[in-house]
């Protein structure tokens, strides 16, 4: 099945979207991709945009950003994940559990089909400080 999106339900979508000449911009497609990625169904509204946007960080931070630029791999603000407030696409959504599990698999692929064994050994893969790194920190 194709990933479907509509960019119309977004506040100045033609801004926010789109460029000069009406192609859809980089850091929209990386958003439209997320929803996928993060198993966000049905769009971005009001209800799930904090989901998203801890899903969306946390991908990011375990696989690496979706979008990368001239300088290197670029991740998405909680700006331009909120700008995108309205945009709709055919993904169907998946319980947090689900897209965790998902989440697992992809960091430790060596894993194989038991998506806890990051889990178990989460220290060898992520360091955690006193304070939060920047990218991790969302709403709560």
């Amino acid at each position: 099945m194709g990933l479907d999106f509509r960019l119309t339900g977004i506040k100045d979508y033609k801004t926010v979207c789109l460029d000069g000449e009406g192609f859809v911009l980089p850091r929209t497609t990386s958003v439209i991709f997320l929803t996928m990625f993060t198993q966000v169904g049905w769009g971005l509204d009001e209800r799930n945009i904090d989901e998203f946007i801890s899903r969306a960080t946390m991908f990011e931070s375990v696989v690496g950003p979706v979008t990368v630029g001239p300088q290197g791999p670029v991740p998405l603000t909680r700006e331009e994940m909120l700008a995108h407030l309205g945009l709709w696409t055919n993904v169907a959504g998946e319980p947090r559990s689900a897209f965790l599990d998902d989440l697992f698999r992809r960091a430790a692929p060596s894993a194989g089909n038991d998506p806890y064994a990051l889990q178990r050994d989460h220290n060898r893969y992520v360091r955690f400080d006193d304070e939060e790194p920047e990218a991790w920190r969302v709403s709560r």
